[in-house]
């Protein structure tokens, strides 16, 4: 079970139908650009695995990228390495449990929380 996340180039009216995304890049540059934001990214894996938590990154293998899914796991705080992300490349991001763009302005971390206490529960209940 993760907390999903999609990157995109810019903010736009989620409940459009017309909307065309802009690229966020190519896929070679998107990595190197991750390899060296993110020391510790591993680039075959698209993963990054830091103190607590692991980041998976699904980049599409086409050539021009216009969205980047990421999957949040275990504990931590993921929020500090996405929001490197989103700053360093003037990108936005939706939170997929909220419906919302990540307001990156303010240091919420309701959401990644809310998650883990969900996640928790649920585990919880199928172990007992």
């Amino acid at each position: 079970m993760s907390w999903d996340i999609v990157i995109v180039k810019e903010k736009f009216d989620l409940n459009s139908d017309n909307y065309h995304p802009k690229k966020l890049g190519s896929r070679d540059e998107i990595i190197n650009d991750l390899k060296a934001l993110l020391p510790n990214f591993d680039e075959v894996g698209e993963l990054l695995e830091e103190d607590g938590y692991t980041i998976e990154f699904s980049i599409d293998e086409t050539d021009e990228i216009d969205s980047i899914t990421l999957r949040v796991y275990g504990g931590g705080h993921p929020l500090n390495a996405i929001k490197l992300i989103l700053i360093e490349m003037n990108w936005q991001a939706i939170d997929c449990q909220t419906g919302a763009f990540i307001n990156l302005d303010k240091d919420d971390t309701h959401s990644w929380q809310n998650f883990q206490k969900y996640r928790d529960k649920i585990i919880k209940n199928r172990d007992s």
